[in-house]
Formats: structure tokens, sequence, C-alpha cells
């Protein structure tokens, strides 16, 4: 072992203090670092369009089903996967879209503008459709899901230029969105915050709207000066380049 002077000591101190302050209490520094490919295996033929974990079960979708799968370790002190059981699969009548848990249930979309609601049961073979909800007429894309207080709303953003806002309590449309450009562009992506709705446009744009549906905050004389207009376009956000967008994430932030 090498000799360490005391200014040796001292520089070796202060880089780890330094360390310890800025880097490893960040949020999942140790995670980033330690991440690795545990399992892999092949789900569908094709594409994935979704990946649900809930109540230590992986559900999948893709193709024109969403499947169920039980992960194994290899022994009962490992704490690796070695083995992956499919234990229940779940047809659909057109290609899946998206694939999401909320409130206990699972919500699958499909290209021929429907989203199914499942039950996600203990007894995974008791697994039913609770609900349909097909308002759109084209692919849906999309969707995000809102709660505030009693209020439990999801949006759903679809081929047919239109983002649709249902009560998940009364399983049924409440608002329907129709931005103002309509020139061949469809709505690709949604995101939800506590305060604002952005909705990503195949032609770059992003249209941001307010979750209060009876408040605005445009001071520009509009249409919410004779009544309010539930979800009222606050601002459009435009990328330069027109690139289609297909994802939206939103973090947190304050507004003013």
């Amino acid at each position: 072992m090498p000799y360490l002077n005391p200014r040796s000591l001292g520089r070796a101190s202060s880089v780890s203090v330094v360390f310890w302050s800025e880097a490893a209490v960040q949020p999942h520094y140790d995670d980033m670092k330690r991440f690795g490919v545990e399992m892999k295996f092949t789900a569908h033929e094709k594409r994935v369009k979704g990946v649900v974990s809930y109540r230590g079960r992986c559900y999948t979708g893709g193709d024109k089903c969403v499947k169920v799968w039980k992960l194994q370790r290899a022994s009962a002190e490992s704490e690796e996967f070695d083995r992956v059981e499919l234990i229940h699969t779940v047809h659909d009548l057109c290609p899946v879209t998206f694939c999401q848990e909320i409130d206990g249930n699972l919500l699958v979309g499909s290209s021929n503008g429907a989203v199914r609601m499942w039950t996600m049961p203990h007894s995974i073979k008791k697994m039913n459709q609770r609900a349909v909800m097909w308002e759109h007429n084209a692919l849906v894309h999309d969707a995000s899901h809102w709660q505030r207080g009693k209020f439990s709303t999801l949006f759903t953003a679809s081929d047919d230029r239109t983002i649709k806002a249902w009560d998940l309590h009364q399983v049924r449309c409440e608002h329907t969105l129709e931005p103002l450009d309509r020139r061949g562009a469809t709505m690709r992506s949604v995101a939800v915050s506590d305060s604002f709705l952005f909705v990503g446009h195949s032609r770059g744009v992003i249209y941001v709207y307010l979750t209060d549906t009876s408040s605005c905050l445009r001071e520009d004389r509009h249409e919410c000066y004779i009544s309010p207009r539930p979800y009222c376009l606050q601002k459009t956000l435009q990328d330069t380049e027109g690139q289609i967008v297909s994802s939206i994430v939103v973090g947190g932030f304050r507004y003013r």
C-alpha cells in the first residue's frame, strides 16, 4: 500500500466531500450506476406498445393482445430473476397502441379508436372487460391521467385530430378538444400536470391548455369573455424543425 502524506489525505478527503455533496445525493445516482439488464425475453412478435408492472406481474401490450407475465427467481434467497412464465393473454380485435394502469384498472388503446378498460384482479384468470370508451374514429396514440379530489379524467390523443376528456367514474366522454390547426395534422401525444394539459402535434406544435375548466389566464379578448370555455387554449409552442411530437414528459415546475 503506497504511503499517503497529510496533503494527499486532505486532497482525498476534499474529493470525497465534494462527491457526496454533488453526486451521491442526487436521486437514483446509485441506481443508474448499477443498473443493468437482468432478464431479456421476447414478449410479442412485433413492437411492444406498453409495459405495466402491477402486483408482482408484468403486463405487456403489443400485436393484438395484452400478455400477463410472472417473473420467477432462481431460488428463494436469490434476488435475480431467471425465468418468465406467460400466465394469461387478453385478445383485442385490432392492434394495441398503448397500455396503462390507472386506479387498479388496465386501459388499453386500440387502432380502431377504442379504449378498453380491463379489471386487474388477484386471480388473473378472472380478468374481464369492464368498459369500452369509443368516441374516436381513428387510431388512439396516447393517453394521460389527471386526478384532483373527486375528479378522475383521462385524456386521449388520436389520429382523428381531436383530444377526448373522459370521466373515469362515469366512463363517458365529457369534452372534445379540437385545436385550431387542422392542416393534415394529427394528435400524437398528451401529458398533464396539476395545472396544464400538453398536447403534441404531428407538425411539431405543442398546445397548452388549463386543466381547470372554469378559469382562464389569457388577457386578450377571446371566447372566454362571453362565457368560460372548458379547456381554453393558453399557449402554442412550436418546434422549429416541425418534427412529430411523439412523447411528452411533464416534470415539477412553477408558473406565474
